[in-house]
């Protein structure tokens, strides 16, 4: 998801009924989305990490900004280190500001006692070196083949990203080097949460994945390209489903225009054939702008994700 896309989608939401993996409706109590139950109750901060890139783009050591969300009302330790989206092939400037996670999301997290961790990946943000993720096909400097052709890299880059920010930043320091975090993120940042439980499958307690997806699968793409697509996205988690030991929650909701319930089923099944642990929920009746908006109407997937965390615990 694009942080133009971010930015639009802070309006008060009334209750709306959920629609999860049984097609049981739950109606739950709106929330005041800029509001903590506790005040201001967390802290927050800007750190970075240093990851050394000896490749096409850059000599030497880059830096990663890395935001930090510490509650004050409890001691836990407990600690979601939280993947951000796409700059949608180039629809906003990687440099611009990125609002790092909804707020609504920041609020459900915080007063649930977790400190959040994010970090900006290379080249986006206040982060240096060259972005390298994305191509700019929006602006038409290439084409959708070309951007397909980045997917792996990209997604193997950001892995190293992330993993320069988990030892350098959460592992050893905020907790034990032992100990678990919760992989989460929205859309670019759900998928790449998945690849981090593969990867680093000692350290995941769990994945939550808030329309996850690499690259989009679009009505406006050619039925060639979406399919290509769509099986690099089962390549990649076939690959996954055996390293990753932690159980997994994807939610998912209607009137997404980047990854449709068909899309998005046809790859929690081939997860889940290939030995994945998870569970798919669907919100189907929404009043979002757009369904890939989701991850920040905690109203509509609140209670599943809270059995989710509990059953981690």
């Amino acid at each position: 998801m694009t942080s133009r896309a971010l930015r639009s989608l802070f309006p008060a939401l009334a209750a709306i009924p959920f629609i999860g993996a049984t097609g049981t409706a739950i109606a739950q109590a709106p929330p005041t989305p800029n509001t903590f139950r506790y005040g201001m109750s967390y802290d927050f901060e800007v750190t970075s990490a240093t990851r050394v890139v000896n490749d096409a783009h850059d000599q030497g050591p880059i830096s990663l900004t890395v935001y930090i969300w510490r509650p004050l009302h409890t001691e836990s330790n407990k600690v979601i280190f939280f993947s951000h989206g796409s700059t949608g092939a180039g629809s906003i400037h990687p440099k611009e500001p990125l609002e790092p996670i909804p707020r609504p999301l920041v609020r459900y997290f915080v007063e649930r006692g977790y400190t959040l961790v994010m970090p900006m990946r290379r080249g986006v943000g206040s982060s240096t070196g060259k972005f390298v993720a994305e191509c700019q096909f929006q602006s038409g400097a290439c084409s959708l083949a070309d951007t397909r052709a980045l997917a792996g890299p990209s997604l193997d880059d950001a892995v190293m990203d992330n993993s320069a920010v988990l030892d350098q930043v959460v592992l050893g320091r905020m907790i034990p080097r032992n100990a678990k975090v919760l992989f989460a993120g929205i859309s670019r940042g759900g998928f790449l949460s998945l690849r981090m439980a593969s990867v680093r499958p000692e350290s995941a307690a769990g994945v939550l994945n808030f329309v996850g997806g690499w690259i989009s699968m679009t009505d406006a793409w050619p039925a060639e390209e979406n399919k290509a697509r769509l099986e690099l996205h089962q390549q990649w988690l076939r690959e996954m489903a055996g390293g990753i030991k932690a159980p997994t929650l994807w939610i998912y909701a209607s009137r997404d225009p980047f990854y449709s319930e068909v899309t998005t089923r046809s790859m929690f099944d081939t997860f889940i054939k290939s030995g994945g642990k998870g569970k798919y929920v669907f919100v189907s009746d929404h009043s979002l702008p757009t369904g890939h908006s989701v991850g920040q109407a905690p109203e509509l997937w609140g209670r599943e994700a809270d059995e989710f965390v509990a059953s981690l615990e």
